[in-house]
């Protein structure tokens, strides 16, 4: 099962990179193969998969996400500075600080990183079923868009790529890795609103950015919360281990407002009315199969911990 699972995440990396170096006309077969197999080995998964498995990766991994963090919240940093947005040039240094200040606190004794139940599974056949039939579609439609063949081949490069870090997303147990795909869900969510870069598309992308690093800060703020506190591993799992401790009621909250946040719920739900100006699928792929579904999926993953809690009255009202 692992090899399958594994494939998830490289083939939709893989079919970008393909996309970006081969001729156009390739393009739509490449695109059709690809979602075929993702759609092919989720559906396989759903059938055959329903003994959790945990993935532990090399210690190296952590160093490389922790790098991959910091240069992510630089270039979003960058990103607003070149654009002006004070707010979000703020959300970033302030991230920044917490991300560092936490990788010199985090204990060396890490837990899973990666864990795979059937909540994953089911996130796999949602995300790759319905976003393999979104990028189909694309194929046509940004074949009619008015911009280059380069272009052209960078924006189904992007959606590739967003589809392999919710993959990543959905089985991320540590929390610090779960923050980077997080955000890097926020990154190519921001490329593809931005798309036809004019006045109202880079205005809504920036909207966007600002908004889901709210749910990034949400992130940080519980993971030193749950070291700070004593519980140790900042991970999902160990989040339930400990569902009893009402120390651990904080950051539960602060990781629904992540979700809330991802969900586009008020008073967040301006960045999701703003992606409608990028081109159909974007919209497609944000409203229906991927982006928005962080919200149940993080809720549903806390919910041994939701259980008869003021967070659980405050969700429902």
């Amino acid at each position: 099962m692992l090899p399958v699972i594994i494939s998830l995440f490289l083939i939709p990396v893989i079919s970008g990179c393909l996309l970006l170096v081969l001729p156009w006309k390739l393009s739509k077969p490449l695109v059709v193969f690809s979602t075929l197999l993702i759609s092919a080995a989720s559906v396989y998964l759903f059938i055959r998969q329903h003994v959790p498995i945990e993935l532990p990766v090399p210690g190296y991994i952590d160093k490389v996400v922790a790098v991959a963090d910091i240069l992510l919240l630089v270039f979003f940093g960058w990103i607003a500075f070149r654009m002006k947005s004070a707010i979000t040039v703020v959300l970033s240094l302030v991230q920044l600080v917490i991300f560092i200040y936490l990788l010199n606190e985090k204990d060396a004794n890490h837990g899973m990183q990666f864990s795979i139940d059937m909540l994953s599974v089911f996130m796999f056949l949602l995300i790759n079923v319905i976003s393999g039939v979104i990028l189909v579609y694309a194929c046509r439609y940004i074949n009619e868009e008015p911009c280059s063949v380069m272009r052209k081949k960078y924006f189904l490069a992007i959606m590739f790529g967003f589809i392999s870090v919710m993959n990543l997303l959905v089985c991320a147990n540590d929390l610090e890795y779960f923050y980077l795909f997080f955000e890097l869900t926020t990154l190519t969510s921001f490329l593809l609103i931005r798309f036809r870069q004019d006045k109202d598309s880079e205005s809504n992308a920036l909207t966007a950015l600002w908004m889901n690093q709210v749910g990034g800060l949400a992130i940080l703020a519980a993971i030193f919360l749950i070291i700070h506190n004593g519980y140790g591993y900042p991970g999902f799992s160990n989040l339930i281990v400990n569902a009893d401790s009402q120390g651990m009621l904080a950051p539960v909250a602060l990781l629904c407002v992540a979700a809330l946040v991802k969900g586009a719920q008020m008073p967040f739900s301006n960045w999701l009315l703003g992606a409608m100006v990028a081109p159909t699928p974007v919209s497609a792929l944000l409203h229906s199969s991927t982006m928005v579904k962080i919200a149940p999926f993080i809720i549903l993953r806390l919910s041994p911990v939701l259980h008869d809690s003021p967070v659980a009255m405050v969700l429902s009202a």
